[in-house]
């Protein structure tokens, strides 16, 4: 049997995974989800070469990380398009082998057994498509969003990838294609628009793609991580300025309309500053004055936001996620509800969770104490986070 190429096109920007944390390097089981899908093909005796398309502002960067996992088939790079397509266009012109398969990065549970269906049909035919078949009854839709029709469901399959080719006709195909100003979503139909039947062989449901953060949670039970889960709790209390337009008051990241704002070092976002040190404390990894103490005059002013990320980056590194964040802000003045879904968005975004994860509440404390009387500020924070353990 005639051995193939593998082409990994991870030159995306994991979008809707999230805007902070690229999903290809997210870890479960110990290993980044890119160095799963390298290690699939890698270890497969039907490949001899890999070729990974990466993005071209981290070409240098990633494609040391990728060296650092000591692969043993030959692995080269290539720099990414504008989009999918550009990319794979990009990545055939490094392909050596005869045949190839093209494989998204993002599907770190592809099996071995899909790989060799994937080589083998590819000996008589000059292009393979990995697919399952559709399990729910699929609509279409009219423009008014009233059901069109009812295709029958026992003719219907959901493509996955590896996709495979003779590698000189996938190579032409995405040649013509680019000239004709074609755009397609995966390079099957790439080989359709060429004139050329796909055969279908049988991929896997256990074969998803990593698309949101809900994928990642099942990819790990895939991968077989082992995980505990870890409570933590944070309290953080600032005071107000005496003077009208002295500070502005950021809870959340949110500027709030009142002339009253919080004092310290950074912008003294005591909500933030809660929420960093419950995480910290779930993860064991010290308190925001060890990590960003106010000693030190890069953090004069800061947007807290910016610490929130690094803390988010330092769990996920240490194979910490977060499964959810509780917080309240304990203030007499001002009212603080129409801004609360925008500072969960905020905590949730810079930390890469679903905002569903995130709750902020403020209360009163009816005039007592220095909360009270508008001295100051005081916001708790309780989380959960999972820790990967080996």
């Amino acid at each position: 049997m005639k051995k193939a190429a593998a082409l990994i096109p991870a030159a995306g920007i994991s979008a809707r995974y999230s805007r902070e944390r690229n999903k290809l390097l997210e870890k479960a089981a110990g290993k980044t989800v890119l160095e799963h899908t390298l290690r699939a093909f890698d270890s497969h005796a039907g490949i001899e070469e890999i070729v990974v398309v990466l993005n071209p502002d981290f070409l240098g960067e990633l494609s040391s990380f990728i060296e650092g996992f000591g692969l043993e088939k030959p692995v080269r790079f290539a720099a990414g398009g504008a989009d999918r397509q550009a990319s794979v266009r990009s990545g055939l012109g490094q392909v050596e082998s005869p045949l190839v398969l093209i494989h998204d990065a993002a599907r770190p549970a592809v099996s071995a057994e899909c790989i060799t269906e994937c080589i083998r049909a590819l000996q008589s035919a000059p292009a393979v498509l990995a697919c399952v078949p559709v399990t729910d009854t699929i609509k279409e839709a009219a423009p008014d969003m009233t059901v069109r029709s009812t295709p029958p469901r026992d003719t219907l399959y959901a493509a996955q990838t590896p996709q495979g080719f003779h590698t000189e006709f996938i190579r032409e195909a995405h040649r013509k294609a680019f000239e004709a100003g074609k755009s397609f979503t995966d390079d099957a139909a790439v080989a359709e628009w060429a004139g050329e039947k796909v055969k279908i062989v049988p991929g896997s449901y256990n074969n998803i793609k990593i698309t949101t953060p809900k994928d990642m949670a099942l990819f790990r039970q895939f991968a077989g991580t082992s995980r505990t889960l870890r409570a933590g709790t944070g309290i953080d209390t600032h005071a107000l300025s005496a003077e009208p337009g002295e500070r502005r008051l950021v809870l959340g990241g949110v500027l709030c309309d009142w002339p009253f704002g919080l004092i310290g070092h950074s912008d003294a976002d005591v909500l933030t500053h809660a929420v960093m040190d419950a995480l910290l404390g779930a993860a064991a990894l010290g308190d925001i004055g060890k990590l960003f103490p106010p000693s030190d005059d890069a953090y004069k002013d800061i947007d807290s936001m910016l610490l929130l990320q690094r803390v988010g980056a330092l769990l996920a590194e240490k194979g910490c996620r977060i499964v959810n964040i509780d917080s309240v802000i304990i203030a007499q003045k001002p009212r603080l509800s129409g801004y609360i879904p925008q500072m969960r968005e905020n905590i949730a975004s810079r930390l890469g969770i679903d905002p569903d994860a995130v709750s902020v509440k403020a209360t009163t404390t009816e005039h007592l104490g220095f909360e009270g009387r508008s001295e100051g500020m005081t916001a708790h924070a309780v989380c959960l986070i999972e820790k990967e353990t080996l």
